[in-house]
């Protein structure tokens, strides 16, 4: 059964909703959102979402988490917002379209890393489960 709280940051509108209607095909239960900023003092994370709606993340909002490394328009990127989540206990997947990002990703904290066309192509051909276990393939 496949996690129902999951965070995807994908800053690319296109391709996130494209992600967002296969995941919504694959009975993965996903919050989408586009950009990402710290408090100033670096204790809270909001996410804003593709129409503007912002939201602070609460412990326990998310089981997984699915991350870009470049975030246009926002004040931080993937590195960052993956540093945080794994800080508050939240499993992150780097999801860059380069090798070198992914790498970054992991370098952060990210527990794996998969290039966003690969899981893209084996969710569609529904060989991948999106679980909090989820590890990448590199």
């Amino acid at each position: 059964m496949p996690s129902q709280k999951i965070l995807f940051v994908e800053d690319d509108l296109m391709l996130g909703e494209l992600f967002m209607t296969v995941f919504e095909k694959t009975n993965h239960g996903v919050s989408w959102f586009v950009r990402a900023r710290l408090s100033p003092d670096g204790s809270g994370l909001t996410l804003m979402s593709e129409d503007g709606a912002e939201m602070v993340l609460r412990d326990g909002d998310y089981e997984l988490a699915l991350v870009d490394f470049r975030l246009k328009g926002s004040p931080i990127d993937g590195p960052e917002v993956t540093s945080y989540l794994v800080a508050a206990g939240i499993p992150v997947i780097g999801i860059s379209g380069l090798p070198s990002l992914n790498k970054l990703m992991v370098e952060a904290g990210a527990r794996g890393a998969v290039a966003k066309d690969e899981l893209f192509s084996l969710l569609l051909r529904g060989k991948v489960e999106i679980t909090r276990d989820f590890a990448g393939t590199g």
